[in-house]
């Protein structure tokens, strides 16, 4: 079992009409191996659709009753009454109505020991193993999204930190949970390599099919070589370590409770990226990266890029007092994969919504001069 359950929900959405029986709040444990569903979003990490809210996080599951291992038991309704959100459409690149599903179950042996697993699990798993029929899901009256909150602060010109603090506290208790459950490993030189690669790759083409990325990409491949060059310089002791994460964090997979507490929804990582890839283990850090990103994007949606550091600084702050490491203290790790967010994003907005390219290009520019 998850600690700190609470705070992790597969898919809840504050609209959503679900009949969820007394327990916590909410449990990661509910996405077990009988869990799967349509879903929608539009935010600037996925393709497109009838949102064109960055950030907004995705709309209701249409599933039957599933049943978990707690022996709790949930129905949604289809057609229920939502909130003012109406993406509900299937999304390009979500998972399969059946299958695998991508969303972060304990298997055997995975208990709250750390594990071992190799990419050759990850990708048998689309293959091979039970499939998931229905995912229970936890109605959450009275919430509302990071994304919506964060707008209306910048709006304002107000003051969001303690907000942006106590939801970096609540992604570093779902780490901590995810890690104490899930298998957890180090990556040494060679994996931190293949990541690089991989970061290099997505830039350059990138930059093939955005001309206005090009000045900025030669600087920015700098940072994916520095990233590479980390594993064989690092000791035992302070190698990097890989996890089963959330995989698509930003402010609209945030749900804020009437009771203040944040809760954390929608594990099934980025649809366009393939199933193996979402459920492999990550540094946490990427989390974090998607999350300053998204604070990011709320400043420049409103044209207030001041708010935008004060509220990442909390955020990490915040991140930092439950995990015991602050993401601003890994200065190699946190450019790298904010940088390779911010190129997504820059492909993204060329493509779904050009007007909007400015603001992750506005991005690439502050770490295209940044130096780790």
């Amino acid at each position: 079992m998850l600690r700190n359950a609470r705070k992790l929900c597969p898919d809840t959405r504050a609209g959503t009409a679900t009949a969820a029986g007394p327990g916590p709040r909410t449990d990661l444990s509910t996405a077990t191996e009988h869990g799967t569903g349509t879903r929608a979003s539009a935010h600037p990490n996925t393709g497109p659709d009838t949102d064109t809210r960055p950030n907004a996080g995705p709309g209701p599951r249409t599933a039957a009753e599933s049943t978990t291992g707690m022996g709790a038991s949930s129905r949604t309704d289809v057609g229920a009454p939502t909130d003012s959100r109406t993406d509900t459409a299937a999304r390009p690149g979500a998972a399969p109505a059946t299958g695998t599903h991508p969303n972060p179950a304990p298997g055997p042996g995975s208990g709250s020991e750390a594990g071992t697993r190799t990419d050759a699990d990850d990708e048998s798993a689309e293959g091979a193993g039970p499939v998931t029929l229905g995912v229970l899901q936890r109605f959450l009256p009275g919430s509302s999204d990071g994304w919506t909150l964060a707008l209306a602060s910048v709006a304002e010109d107000g003051d969001f930190t303690g907000e942006a603090a106590a939801l970096g506290r609540a992604t570093a208790e779902v780490h901590g949970s995810l890690a104490a459950a899930l298998p957890v490993r180090k990556l040494d030189g060679g994996a931190l390599e293949r990541i690089a690669a991989a970061m290099t790759r997505r830039l350059e083409e990138t930059a093939a099919e955005v001309p206005a990325v090009r000045p900025y990409a030669d600087a920015l491949r700098a940072a994916f070589d520095d990233l590479s060059k980390l594993g064989a310089s690092a000791g035992a002791d302070s190698a990097v370590t890989a996890q089963r994460i959330h995989g698509d964090l930003h402010l609209g997979q945030a749900l804020r409770g009437p009771d203040g507490e944040w809760v954390l929804i929608d594990f099934e990582g980025e649809p366009a990226r393939p199933l193996a890839e979402r459920r492999r283990p990550a540094p946490p850090v990427q989390d974090v990266a998607g999350m300053l990103r998204s604070f990011d994007y709320a400043a420049h949606h409103s044209a207030n890029g001041p708010w935008a550091a004060r509220h990442r600084d909390a955020f990490c702050a915040g991140y930092a007092e439950v995990s015991g490491t602050d993401p601003r203290e890994q200065p190699v790790l946190i450019r790298a994969f904010e940088t390779d967010k911010a190129v997504y994003e820059a492909r993204y907005e060329a493509r779904h919504r050009p007007a909007w390219l400015p603001i992750p290009l506005s991005a690439l520019a502050r770490l295209a001069t940044s130096s780790t």
